[in-house]
């Protein structure tokens, strides 16, 4: 109970940060964005569309259609609202938290719970007027909650919900602390030293208080150390946190920078899986979250944990080998070129949409997500669902599992290193990668019926799939052709 009081007062303030801020946006107003509206559609029905065949398929994932569109919803109508920064996330955190807090059975709803991840992934895929955090409060607390469920001893699932709750409710009072702008702006060191000390103080006296197991306590030091490092990760860079809710800084980092940022990410993933295990990159991607004025290099890395959180819990699930993946097997090594192959070439497709779809220079300087007005971005992300799918079909759980840590690996080093237009969406790779991860836990049946069917059968649902992607992109391009942003609010 003492939790669940800490982190509805935890949103209330959040809240509270909002409505008392001065800002001259009113707290809603209507925008829409008309160039983006035929890649809506065309996203959210062909995923329907998938949600379709899974019922006809008799699989789990159908059960879970509604927390589906309500993620979906979510992710496409709350910034038409024109909600300021912050009122979105908080909004879907609070809808995922009553999902998994109040159910009995914390196994019971999974399939609800990923179905609501899946609909504010592929929501955010769709969206770009969506910030960030719209997406990352809400889907830490989703991985969360799969990843205790899935891999938890039962004794354990209460304990760690309550961990993970009160992290992310001092998460939320920081950021609530950050948005009031009361904060010294000079020395420019001394918000930092505030945020992360405050915050490793709250978080143990919330543990140690309302958590009754000492043991615990030790993960303060992991918390503190995620909020450490979204400060370590901005160095470099000119900060400045925007009242628009897009936290991201003006300068492209060099390949310098990036590559410390990438040294700097994996000796925090290695030092949490090796002392605190799997569970302990999410918590760092919670520690994260406590810095409200974030470099792309945070949301990077924030996916990046997210994405290594879910990918345990398939890999626990459905990977026979107990020993991990043998990437010297035929078809894993071969799934882990196809990974590796489909992240590098990721950013040049990026580019491409982005040339091909904006002629007027002006409105992609003033559009910096133009890219994503095209119905051929909406089959992109079909595509990043449609593989986790297919793989688990045509490929075994080993096979799969490694095409599932190529595209986390890989885009995690494209997003940090690789020059991305616009410089906004240098989360794509990984949010791509998110998609791919909990399409594959939804459609986790397709593993034994890709096993038991013949190559002829293969070869025919290869076929049709061909045929469709080759309609969908001729289609994408007919109506995709000649047509320029248009921005209305």
């Amino acid at each position: 109970m003492g939790v669940t009081v800490l982190f509805f007062v935890a949103c209330a303030a959040a809240f509270a940060a909002v409505l008392f801020k001065r800002e001259t946006r009113p707290l809603l107003g209507l925008s829409v964005s008309k160039s983006a509206l035929p890649n809506l559609i065309v996203g959210s029905v062909l995923l329907l569309v998938l949600y379709l065949l899974a019922n006809l398929l008799h699989l789990d994932a159908a059960s879970g259609l509604l927390w589906f569109v309500a993620g979906l919803a979510g992710q496409l109508l709350l910034p038409a609202l024109g909600l300021r920064h912050g009122v979105s996330g908080i909004l879907l955190l609070l809808a995922g938290f009553y999902l998994t807090w109040s159910a009995p059975d914390a196994a019971a709803v999974q399939i609800p719970a990923l179905s609501y991840l899946f609909g504010l992934t592929a929501g955010k895929a769709l969206n770009p007027s969506s910030a960030w955090e719209d997406l990352a409060l809400p889907a830490t607390w989703l991985i969360g909650h799969h990843w205790i469920a899935a891999i938890s001893p039962e004794s354990m699932i209460q304990p760690y919900q309550a961990l993970l709750a009160v992290f992310l409710s001092v998460s939320l009072l920081m950021r609530a602390i950050q948005g009031t702008g009361l904060l010294p702006k000079s020395p420019s060191v001394l918000a930092p030293i505030f945020v992360v000390v405050t915050s490793g103080l709250a978080a143990w006296l919330g543990v140690q208080t309302l958590i009754l197991k000492p043991a615990l306590l030790s993960w303060v030091w992991l918390f503190t150390g995620g909020t450490l490092l979204s400060y370590l990760l901005g160095i470099g860079f000119a900060q400045s946190a925007q009242d628009n809710g897009d936290n991201t800084t003006d300068s492209e980092p060099s390949w310098l920078q990036g590559a410390i940022q990438l040294v700097l990410i994996g000796i925090a993933a290695l030092v949490a899986s090796r002392l605190f295990g799997s569970f302990g990159w999410l918590v760092l991607a919670v520690g994260l979250l406590a810095n409200r004025s974030a470099s792309p290099a945070v949301t990077v890395a924030g996916g990046f944990f997210l994405a290594r959180t879910l990918l345990q819990g398939f890999l626990y699930q459905y990977n026979p080998n107990v020993t991990g993946i043998n990437i010297t097997h035929p078809y894993a090594s071969a799934a882990l070129y196809e990974g590796f192959a489909i992240m590098l070439l990721l950013p040049g497709l990026l580019r491409l949409l982005s040339t091909s779809t904006d002629t007027d220079q002006n409105a992609n300087e003033s559009n910096p997500h133009a890219l994503t007005n095209t119905p051929a971005w909406s089959l992109l992300t079909v595509s990043s669902v449609l593989l986790g799918g297919l793989s688990n079909y045509f490929l075994h759980a080993e096979a799969t599992g490694s095409l599932l840590v190529s595209l986390t690996v890989a885009g995690l080093g494209v997003g940090l290193l690789e020059k991305i237009q616009p410089a906004q969406a240098k989360q794509y790779p990984l949010l791509l990668t998110l998609l791919t991860i909990n399409s594959a836990l939804l459609s986790h049946e397709l593993l034994d019926l890709g096993n038991e069917a013949d190559k002829m059968q293969k070869l025919t649902v290869l076929g049709i799939t061909l045929v469709v992607l080759l309609i969908l992109v001729l289609f994408s391009q007919k109506i995709g052709s000649g047509r320029k942003p248009v921005q209305v609010s």
